[in-house]
């Protein structure tokens, strides 16, 4: 075996390439095991986007029904709207018509001339009765 002795002029590489080695080696196991940490993480967030993919799925298919639904709703309650409005209209029409016929009745019987009001027939005013008739017994006198 030969051994080397550097001159004390050169300087030696082999401890800093050594050392670096070293250093290169914990580092690829640091980066290995954040690498390993990463891919648990993305498999976590694999599931978690799947779960979330199915309840939008679910929750699309439920507006989709709600859609249906209202739409359904809205043509009911136009169809109610028009019946209403039919309802208001024939209102009208008979209420129009009561009263061409009031108006009508009104005018007819003021050509036979106004009416002439009755008076009430009145009582004469009589004295109060002497008599004993409710007090006593109201009293309890006999």
């Amino acid at each position: 075996m030969t051994v080397v002795i550097p001159d004390e002029g050169e300087h030696d590489y082999s401890e800093e390439s050594e050392h670096a080695a070293a250093v290169a080696e914990g580092a690829a196991t640091v980066r290995a095991e954040q690498a390993a940490e990463a891919a648990e993480d993305a498999t976590v967030a694999a599931d978690l986007a799947v779960s979330a993919a199915r309840a939008n799925e679910e929750t699309a298919a439920g507006t989709a029904e709600a859609a249906a639904v209202a739409e359904n709703s809205a043509t009911d309650a136009q169809a109610a709207r028009d019946a209403v409005l039919q309802a208001l209209n024939a209102q009208t029409v008979a209420l129009s018509s009561l009263t061409e016929e009031l108006r009508l009745q009104r005018e007819g019987s003021n050509s036979a001339g106004p009416e002439v009001p009755t008076k009430p027939k009145r009582t004469p005013d009589r004295p109060p009765s002497g008599g004993k008739k409710f007090r006593d017994r109201y009293y309890g006198r006999r």
